[in-house]
């Protein structure tokens, strides 16, 4: 399980790609571990919101799995890979972050290789929106 790794970044509706089914504490521990060394690799910053509702907010790991979570969580990894400590440390990080303006987000042309992918995933992502709208 060690070899898990963030390969792609794409929305949390995704249906390209299964959820995790958060069943695995061990698995998830994984999951966790490598979006955070991903994070710190590209200097990512962006809040739970960021993660749950942008195009480029949702990792998928190496087994083909999306790792989606709450706020929370999303703010408790954002804080580990930057190494923010103390109990309310994920808290700048779940909801919209005063510090917005410092936000890093994935490229999607350093996550996939080729633009057929890109447009694909750029249908699948319109798509969702409009059954949200609807």
């Amino acid at each position: 399980m060690n070899d898990i790794k963030v390969i792609k970044w794409t929305f949390a509706d995704d249906p390209q790609y299964p959820e995790s089914d958060y069943k695995d504490a061990e698995l998830d521990r994984c999951y966790e571990t490598a979006i955070v060394e991903c994070l710190r690799e590209h200097g990512y910053k962006f809040d739970g919101v960021v993660h749950q509702r942008s195009r480029f907010g949702t990792p998928v790991m190496s087994d083909g799995v999306k790792y989606t979570c709450t706020l929370r969580q999303w703010g408790s990894l954002m804080a580990e890979a930057l190494e923010n400590e103390g109990f309310w440390a994920y808290t700048e990080w779940a909801w919209s972050n005063p510090k917005e303006f410092d936000w890093v987000l994935p490229d999607p042309c350093d996550w996939y290789d080729n633009e057929e992918d890109l447009v694909a995933q750029e249908l699948r992502w319109k798509q969702s929106l409009s059954k949200k709208i609807r």
